[in-house]
């Protein structure tokens, strides 16, 4: 399913070719991208959920992050937005800040719009 998925860079890119986020993480290793879990384990670029859990951290349910990385307020941003399956709408000061506002806090939380029927795990 084509769709747009948000970079650690803020940017808004076209996903076309692949699906989320995990194509990114098996080209370029070293970046510190967010990403689902359970994608990453279905497509070979995680082994199995021991190495998911030994590498990476859960940033939120079924989303992880690099262990050692520190979580920019891009990333958290991108996080957020996958976890809601990549149907959210990202708002509030974490959507300004996409779009280059530069006095929004490191620490402000990120709003998601995103209608489910059942609540969310996590």
């Amino acid at each position: 399913m084509p769709g747009f998925f948000i970079s650690s860079t803020g940017r808004v890119r076209d996903d076309r070719r692949r699906r989320g986020s995990v194509g990114l993480l098996r080209e370029n290793a070293g970046v510190d991208e967010a990403f689902i879990g359970s994608e990453a384990l279905r497509d070979g670029v995680v082994a199995n959920k021991h190495q998911l859990r030994k590498r990476f951290r859960a940033l939120y349910p079924d989303v992880y992050l690099p262990m050692g990385a520190t979580p920019t307020p891009a990333q958290r941003t991108a996080a957020a937005w996958l976890w809601t399956r990549r149907q959210g709408v990202i708002a509030g000061s974490a959507a300004s800040a996409m779009h280059g506002a530069r006095w929004i806090p490191d620490d402000a939380p990120v709003e998601v719009i995103w209608t489910n029927a059942p609540a969310p795990r996590g």
